[in-house]
């Protein structure tokens, strides 16, 4: 192994072990409400003052359904965190969704929330590598990633498997 390729897994193992830490309460996580996402995270933040982000969410968000969304489609939440985006997306018109996340503790628990929603069979979190996506090439119609890019960015071969995985078009 490499000295570049051991400094990357030292970093994602460094970064797993952090956000299993954060996610290791096991209380159930609330119920994602769809009105309650578009009230606070995707309000201006001038409005609610909670979320220095979601001016950004907001206008991201506004983009991709400006150019047809996620509904109906088949939809891979890249780093999916605890999955309220897997949820949300699956509320809001995603034929099915596909989240992943590299900590175990964050996939079992949005899972469980999943379930608890009646989401099931439309929503499924898995652990994965973001270096080495499980998937099959041409496989997603839309890739949608909440607030990862300063993770994601610090990664050989990420934007490479987005890429692979992504239908064309």
């Amino acid at each position: 192994m490499s000295g570049h390729d051991h400094e990357t897994d030292r970093r994602k193992a460094a970064e797993k072990a952090f956000f299993e830490q954060y996610r290791t309460d096991d209380s159930p996580l609330s119920p994602v409400d769809v009105a309650e996402i578009q009230r606070t995270k995707l309000a201006p933040c001038h409005t609610t003052g909670d979320d220095r982000y979601s001016d950004n969410k907001r206008a991201f968000h506004q983009r991709i359904l400006r150019d047809g969304g996620w509904e109906n489609k088949y939809v891979l939440d890249y780093a999916c965190g605890t999955g309220m985006w897997s949820i949300y997306f699956a509320l809001t018109g995603a034929r099915q969704v596909v989240g992943f996340d590299l900590a175990e503790s964050g996939v079992r628990r949005g899972q469980e929330l999943a379930q608890r929603q009646g989401l099931a069979g439309k929503v499924s979190l898995l652990v994965g590598d973001a270096t080495r996506l499980p998937f099959p090439n041409d496989h997603f119609e839309i890739i949608i990633g909440t607030a990862v890019i300063h993770h994601v960015i610090k990664y050989p071969n990420v934007f490479e498997e987005l890429h692979r995985v992504l239908k064309p078009g």
